[in-house]
């Protein structure tokens, strides 16, 4: 699977994972099972979702889709589907945006500092079950 992955689309790079994982022959079971479960979790961790009337009709479309990319049925000049963006990205967007403020990094850089002392000071004190907790306290 030694492919370029920066820079190219998202419904490049799912067809490049399908692809490889599905014809490279990874496991000697379930590449295709892989394949499709893979393809959910980029997708997901990317802020897309698949949305089908119903489940069969997505268990239907995916497996046809697996099964011709197993049977060189797919081509490039294929016409796509569009993959909805999910409800939820521009939250995202928004938190994406934040996390490069400078406010943020000091934030962080301070945490990671109070996180690195109470290691030691755990280590030092011999505190195994001592935990550090966050703002909402003990419900973390």
């Amino acid at each position: 699977m030694a492919r370029p992955y920066c820079g190219y689309p998202i419904e490049k790079k799912a067809a490049a994972l399908v692809h490889s994982l599905t014809l490279n022959h990874g496991f000697i079971d379930g590449n295709k099972r892989t394949a499709v479960f893979m393809l959910a979790e980029l997708l997901l961790n990317s802020g897309y979702t698949l949305r089908f009337e119903s489940t069969e009709l997505l268990n239907d479309e995916v497996e046809d889709m697996v099964l011709a990319v197993t049977e060189h049925r797919m081509w490039s000049g294929q016409p796509m589907r569009k993959i909805i963006r999910s409800v939820h990205e521009a939250s995202r967007e928004i938190a994406r945006r934040f996390r490069q403020t400078p406010e943020y990094l000091q934030s962080r850089r301070d945490r990671k500092k109070i996180e690195m002392l109470f290691a030691h000071l755990k280590r030092i004190l011999k505190l195994d079950r001592l935990r550090l907790r966050g703002p909402t306290g003990a419900h973390d």
